[in-house]
This record gives structure tokens, C-alpha cells and sequence, in this order.
């Protein structure tokens, strides 16, 4: 049987790996993948070397539709992590189906950063979609599906690594229920369906007139291995990795929105909010491997950030 992967990221690393340990030997694996962008954690190269050690055919494209006598004969694709567009032409060459992995209970979240923006709106769950790919974006039929809690402290961190450890346990099933002839796919109900646009840096510029807990699910929704909601101070950016909301019992009358108002003993800083709230920050820096804690870096109430 030949199986195409399109993968990218640490996800499809680990995808790469989930759906090795279940082929069979006269299976024909072959691989694509991509540059990873400046700011991400570059994964390319543990996906080539695993493909070395196991004999797999690897591309690097963004534009598969350049590849296409690649995918002559090929029975299934699986996309996990994949960006780019991929043309009928392309998909259409799969015998038994190609198949999209998208970060959401479809058709909730059709589009671009469903985890980002499922974060970011406060959702109480997400999910994984192994869905077979159609015409219009994220609408084919679903093939397996799988609900996930986001819980208040998650990070999205921490919603990639729940929504990759259940994609690696749906890959494997799916290639042995699509070998067996075992698959039923359901259509989606699109008079449900919803939709998120695209995320660019600036759209994680916090805006202090917001209420805390937006301001906490911006940070969550953009900290690692993304680049970071971000603010200024003196005309410095400063990326804020983690933070937390204040139970501050005491009502505020009197406040502005960005304004330290204190800094703990353990360096940490709160902030004052649109809602009259605070959020106390934990980690700032340029990245998150030189994050620390802000109180070494701000020594006295009064400032404002903007």
C-alpha cells in the first residue's frame, strides 16, 4: 500500500512515529514537510533523519501541487499540521481517500488557529478532526472525531500536546480500520458550522481596556511555542509568556488600565485591567527560553504599560 504523510511540527514528528510502529513492511511510506517559520521550533530535521533510519522517501515543498507524479497510485494521504493548499488534482489522485487532520469538533472552528482562537474565546472543550477532504475548506466527511477538554490554566502548550497525543492513537486506528475496510464517514451538519480567520503578531498586542480574563486567555492562547501576546513599557516590547488572574477581593475605584500596581515578593507583578481587575504576570522576555521573572526587570509601581 502506498501512504503519503504531509506533516509539520513536532505533532507530525510524533504522527511520523504513531503510524511507523503500525505499518506493514510492504507498506511504501514517502514524506513531505517544510521550513519551519523563523519564530516556530524547527522539527525538519528529526523528520528527515527518522525517514533516513527507516528508508522513507522525503520531500521538503509548500507547494505539493508541484509534486504531483509523486502521488500517482497512491491509496491514502494523512495531513497533520499541514498549511498550504492542495489542489483537486492532487487529492483527488488518492484511491482510497486523503485525509486532514483539523483542531476542532467540526464544523465548529472551520479555518485558520482553532486552538489559538478556542483559547482565546474562553472555550470549555476543543477537539480532533480526521476529516476526508473535500472542495470547500474543512466541510468533507469526518471520519474520526475526539473531545477535549480545555481546562482554565491550559496554555496552548498544553492543548497541542492533549490534541497530538490523541492524534497519534486516531492515525494508527485509522490505517487499520482503512486497511480492514472498516471506515464509515458522517457528513457534517453545516448549518452548525463556524468559522475563524487568520492570526498575524499584531492581533496578540494586549490591550490593558480589556477584562482580565481576556487579557489571560490572549496570553494563554499565543505563549509557547508560539510568539507571544505582547505589551510595551517605555517604549519597550515585552512578551508576556504566563500570568494568572487576582483574587482581589477589594473593589477598585480608582485605576488605570496597564498601571502596575504592585510588585511581589517573589518578583512577580500585578497589573491592573479594564474591568478593574488584575492579573499578576509571572514570565516576561524576548523568548521563552530567556523568560524570567518581571520583578527583576520593573522596580517601582506607577508605570504603565500600553
Amino acid at each position: 500500500m502506498k501512504i503519503i504523510l504531509l506533516i509539520s511540527a513536532q505533532r507530525g514528528l510524533r504522527c511520523l512515529k504513531a503510524l511507523h510502529s503500525v505499518l506493514n513492511a510492504k507498506d511504501d511510506l514517502i514524506v513531505f514537510s517544510f521550513e519551519e517559520e523563523p519564530w516556530e521550533p524547527k522539527f525538519i530535521g528529526e523528520i528527515k533523519e527518522f525517514c533516513k533510519e527507516n528508508n522513507y522517501e522525503f520531500l521538503v515543498s509548500k507547494n505539493i501541487n508541484k509534486n504531483i507524479e509523486t502521488f500517482n497510485e497512491v491509496d491514502m494521504v494523512f495531513a497533520i499540521g499541514w498549511r498550504y493548499m492542495i489542489s483537486k488534482e492532487i487529492y483527488e489522485k488518492a484511491k482510497i481517500g486523503f485525509f486532514v487532520f483539523h483542531d476542532s469538533l467540526l464544523p465548529s472552528y472551520r479555518g485558520f488557529g482553532p486552538t489559538v482562537w478556542s483559547i482565546r474565546n474562553g472555550e470549555q472543550y476543543t477537539g480532533t478532526t480526521l476529516f476526508k477532504i473535500s472542495e470547500f475548506v474543512d466541510e468533507g466527511d469526518i471520519l474520526f472525531q475526539k473531545k477535549i477538554e480545555i481546562a482554565e490554566t491550559d496554555y496552548i502548550g498544553d492543548l497541542v500536546e492533549k490534541i497530538t497525543h490523541e492524534n497519534e492513537k486516531i492515525i494508527q486506528k485509522a490505517y487499520k480500520d482503512i486497511k480492514n475496510n472498516e471506515i464509515t464517514l458522517t457528513k457534517q451538519n453545516h448549518e452548525h458550522a463556524t468559522y475563524s480567520c487568520k492570526n498575524i503578531p499584531d492581533d496578540f498586542k494586549i490591550n490593558w481596556k480589556d477584562t482580565s480574563k481576556n487579557i489571560f486567555n490572549l496570553i494563554r492562547s499565543y505563549s509557547h511555542p508560539y510568539p507571544g501576546a505582547f505589551t510595551k513599557f517605555n517604549d519597550e516590547k515585552i512578551i508576556i509568556w504566563t500570568a494568572s488572574i487576582d483574587n482581589d477581593s477589594r473593589s477598585y475605584v480608582g485605576f488605570i488600565p496597564g498601571r502596575i500596581k504592585s510588585i511581589n515578593q517573589n518578583k512577580t507583578i500585578s497589573v491592573f485591567c479594564g474591568d478593574g481587575n488584575s492579573i499578576t504576570i509571572h514570565k516576561i522576555g524576548e523568548s521563552w527560553e530567556q523568560a524570567e521573572k518581571p520583578g527583576f526587570l520593573i522596580k517601582s509601581i506607577g508605570g504603565t504599560f500600553e
